[in-house]
């Protein structure tokens, strides 16, 4: 067996985190990428059905239907009668996905927290129907995370759909999005900072049959403990995604963090830096 393969699964997806950094791609999940693509060429030249220059609160409210789109592929029901079907319909969700947040624009930890429960979605709970076909892919890269979302969310659907959701359990819930939000993002920071492109390359070429031994995961597990300890810090963009997210999912938003306003939204970068910070 190859040293990758003896790698725990955590391990390998930060060492692929390193790789995509050292080619200048995207930290988003390399399905994510590639959904996303692909549902643009099956699409033309539409982008999905949210518009950048809609009302604030229609943006808002396109982001919820996604969402709830997400939660009804997930359910058992919900199955189609031939695999070409899924895979359109998991591309559409990915393209209305992509529209919706990038329309408002979502910031890193909102953004986060629909992707993470999304290519959860879409890699188990969507595959799971085909799990003896070729279109089934490898786990999502943070399963941990995805999985949680998804479930906690799920929950937290169940009390709204019995009328159950209490203020408390609203709060509580946010929270908890808000630390997973916050995990993700300052473990992948950290990763960045400790592991440079240049080092993972230096680890790579030393031929040793340790490759993480040569790497630095002080600070990635520091936050990992505290995560899972649920004493991670979390800052005002993480509390108040999922803030957000539990009011789209009560369809009350508002309810718990004020009406959204344009301010509370980061200012979109213009083209050509965003290009430059790709690698383009």
């Amino acid at each position: 067996m190859s040293r990758w393969e003896d790698m725990p699964f955590a391990r390998r997806a930060w060492l692929k985190m390193a790789l995509w950094g050292a080619a200048g791609l995207s930290l988003l999940p390399s399905r994510w990428l590639a959904s996303s693509s692909s549902g643009a060429d099956e699409g033309g030249a539409s982008e999905g059905r949210a518009d950048a220059h809609a009302p604030l609160l229609a943006r808002w409210a396109e982001l919820g239907r996604v969402w709830r789109d997400w939660s009804a592929a997930a359910k058992p029901e919900a199955r189609f009668t031939v695999v070409q079907q899924w895979e359109r319909r998991r591309a559409e969700l990915w393209k209305e996905t992509d529209a919706a947040l990038g329309a408002l624009p979502a910031w890193p930890e909102l953004r986060l927290l629909f992707v993470e429960r999304s290519l959860w979605i879409a890699d188990h709970e969507m595959s799971d129907r085909w799990a003896a076909t070729c279109y089934v892919v490898v786990g999502p890269m943070y399963e941990d995370v995805g999985r949680a979302i998804f479930r906690q969310t799920g929950e937290l659907e169940k009390l709204v759909a019995e009328g159950k959701l209490t203020r408390k359990a609203a709060e509580g819930a946010a929270h908890r999005l808000a630390l997973h939000a916050e995990y993700k993002l300052r473990s992948e920071e950290a990763w960045e900072k400790a592991n440079p492109p240049e080092r993972f390359a230096e680890a790579e070429a030393a031929g040793t049959d340790d490759v993480e031994a040569l790497l630095d995961w002080r600070e990635v597990n520091r936050i990992e403990r505290a995560y899972k300890a649920g004493r991670l810090p979390t800052g005002a963009a993480a509390e108040l995604a999922g803030r957000r997210v539990v009011e789209l999912i009560a369809d009350d938003l508002g309810m718990l963090a004020g009406e959204p306003t344009e301010e509370e939204l980061p200012t979109p970068k213009p083209a050509d830096d965003a290009a430059k910070e790709g690698g383009s």
